[in-house]
């Protein structure tokens, strides 16, 4: 089933797409290129084509995060973040200078069109809070055609083209720039981080932009480094975690990081404020963390590049743009001795608000362990837990305290518990009432657990209303040891278990525990 958020996504996205490419048809014939001689020869020189053959190569990635160029590209959002552009439609081709290719690339800048500018209201469930929030989607764009040069041995990317753009008050533009790489490579790494420029070259005032700061997190042929010996010892060893049936086929169609969204950050007593507290810049504790996949691998083991995202209560359901002062980027691998996930995570270096050129990854020193739990109780019935620490000293000023995360439990994840332990049914016994045993003619003496009869509704109010002042529901979370499962499309139970083998009473005291307890 596809949400109506999805639904909205999946419209804005083939509206942009068309829109990009109305736009590079609405580029004028008459608007000459830029002299590539002029403004790159002295970066990579030019190099007439061997032949008129185009390769198809991964070099580039698809597109990345940038910064500046306000005056074209406007409504970047007000988060202090990063917003978004597509480098599409690269062709490249062999010149006589075996080091040169020459290139041509589309590249397409815009704001972020998932942002919410605003929140309606806000309300709490219990203790977790919730916001309704309304979703504006505003999205500025400017688009470049370019051509020139790409150097093998240096990495060096030097293009020059022209674009289209609007001012504010929606006067067309006809812009001219040059794009510079840097580190574009046949190889990458953790540390790999291309970065660069798009310059104005327009000489009148009127079409000149501010100059626009780029990253990238590089594609081809990645490599990866952080999981040495070294590494793994500093992991814990966990026993209760699922021994997850991992196949080399189906690991990357399906990779752990689908269902590790929006965990609960937890704090040790000590930590009031951000200080020690915390991996990432900001200026309260973050409540939330998600883990993003970028990159995965079958070879030798299961493996996996990762963001993770750090965000704050206000930021509940909003999609925010690239933020590096509340991201870090890392390598994960599933351990299957420990059935844990581990996770060597590094910082963004370097990057300023004006400038993301001398942006670098480095402090590669935030470890992580994640888990699906194999036996729930009554304090724990989570799917992932985990923990976040630094492998610094306590001296060291990067140094933060451990913190220990959680996936709300309203959250689907995939993967669910085994096994059942029971620890509070003698406090239950003593607390709730004795019942009586009602004779019937039938000869079942139970519900049948794969029916709604094991599902109850509740609600309460007071004497002077007509209307309840709370409603709920409860479904069973066990029936005797075995995890009580439920269809998540039709939301009917997939238990095990019939009516025709019977449990002991006791068994079913799970939802009277709930409530006495």
């Amino acid at each position: 089933m596809i949400s109506m958020n999805s639904h909205l996504t999946i419209t804005i996205t083939m509206f942009f797409f068309l829109l990009t490419l109305l736009t590079i048809s609405s580029f004028s014939s008459s608007q000459s290129q830029p002299s590539y001689k002029d403004h790159c020869s002295s970066i990579i020189p030019y190099s007439p084509l061997k032949d008129t053959t185009i390769i198809i190569h991964s070099l580039f990635p698809l597109g990345g995060y940038f910064t500046g160029g306000e005056k074209i590209i406007h409504d970047q959002n007000s988060f202090n973040n990063y917003s978004s552009f597509l480098l599409r439609h690269t062709k490249m081709q062999e010149t006589i200078n075996s080091d040169l290719f020459r290139i041509e690339s589309t590249v397409s800048f815009r704001t972020n069109p998932n942002t919410v500018y605003y929140r309606v209201r806000n309300f709490t469930y219990g203790d977790k809070p919730s916001y309704r929030s309304q979703r504006h989607f505003k999205t500025s764009f400017v688009t470049f055609r370019l051509e020139g040069f790409w150097s093998k041995s240096s990495g060096k990317v030097c293009m020059v083209g022209t674009g289209v753009g609007y001012s504010k008050t929606g006067d067309s533009l006809n812009l001219e720039a040059v794009f510079k790489l840097n580190n574009v490579f046949n190889s990458s790494n953790i540390t790999s981080l291309i970065s660069g420029s798009l310059e104005s070259l327009s000489s009148e005032k009127n079409q000149y932009f501010e100059t626009i700061s780029v990253i990238m997190s590089p594609k081809a042929n990645y490599s990866y480094s952080l999981d040495s010996k070294e590494a793994e010892n500093e992991f814990p060893f966990e026993k209760k975690g699922l021994s997850l049936n991992l196949h080399s086929s189906s690991f990357c169609s399906f990779p752990l990081s689908r269902a590790i969204r929006r965990l609960q950050l937890e704090y040790t007593h000590e930590c009031s404020s951000s200080k020690n507290c915390t991996p990432v810049i900001s200026d309260e504790l973050p409540y939330m963390m998600s883990l993003k996949v970028s990159e995965c691998s079958n070879e030798n083991k299961h493996r996996l590049k990762v963001m993770m995202v750090f965000s704050n209560k206000s930021d509940y359901w909003v999609e925010k743009g690239f933020n590096p002062k509340t991201m870090l980027i890392g390598e994960g691998w599933w351990d299957e001795k420990k059935n844990s996930l581990c996770v060597v995570a590094c910082h963004f270096i370097g990057m300023t608000k004006s400038s993301l050129n001398e942006a670098r990854i480095g402090d590669c020193s935030v470890r992580l362990s994640l888990r699906f739990p194999s036996v729930w109780s009554i304090k724990n019935t989570n799917n992932i837990v985990g923990q976040i620490w630094s492998n610094k000293s306590a001296n060291d000023p990067n140094y933060f305290k451990m913190i220990t995360f959680r996936n709300f439990e309203n959250d689907r994840v995939g993967y669910r518990a085994t096994k059942y332990e029971y620890s509070q049914l003698e406090k239950v016994e003593k607390s709730c009432p004795a019942h009586k045993i009602l004779k019937n003619k039938g000869t079942t003496r139970f519900p049948d657990v794969d029916s709604y009869d094991m599902r109850f509704d509740m609600s309460a109010r007071d004497r002077e209303s007509h209307w309840g002042i709370a409603f709920g529901f409860s479904n069973p979370l066990s029936v005797g040891d075995q995890v009580y499962e439920i269809d998540q499309y039709n939301n009917l139970p997939v238990s095990s278990f019939t009516a025709e083998s019977p449990m002991p009473m006791k068994e079913f005291m799970m939802l009277e525990q709930e409530l006495c307890v």
